[in-house]
């Protein structure tokens, strides 16, 4: 079973135009339920908020550099929380580091993809982490 695309995507990135970005792409395969961060503190926020309030997130683009802690620290913590352990998190980053690559995907990362983000690394992506076949965009 795959990931619907109405599911709750969050997106975490301190750009605002890399969060549009993000978003009218997605929208291309389907997806309308989105949730925006621009910095540490308001993501792990609003993770907080989604796992009490049982409306969890399916899906996370996280990205590497954030104002407040990085997104790789995000992504320990999150790894750290049992509740989360279904939780899809795709690393959204410049850093191409082979290094911090290995290292997120070891923290837990499901994927990681480089900016800038063509259409068909993003579909390459979503089908990596559960989604099966992503209609075409």
């Amino acid at each position: 079973m795959g990931l619907d695309p109405q599911s709750r995507v969050l997106i975490v990135d301190d750009f605002e135009l890399m969060r549009t970005m993000l978003k009218r792409a997605l929208g291309a395969f389907g997806f309308t339920n989105f949730t925006e961060a621009a910095d540490s503190n308001v993501a792990d926020q609003l993770m907080v908020e989604a796992t009490v309030t049982r409306r969890p997130f399916s899906l996370v683009f996280l990205d590497w550099n954030l104002p407040g802690s990085t997104g790789y620290d995000l992504l320990c913590k999150w790894r750290g929380n049992p509740r989360l352990a279904e939780l899809a998190i795709i690393m959204v980053t410049s850093e191409s580091d082979r290094e911090k690559v290995q290292a997120a995907l070891k923290a837990g990362a499901n994927d990681y993809i480089c900016k800038p983000i063509s259409i068909d690394k993003l579909k390459e992506k979503l089908e990596a982490v559960g989604l099966g076949k992503v209609r075409s965009a």
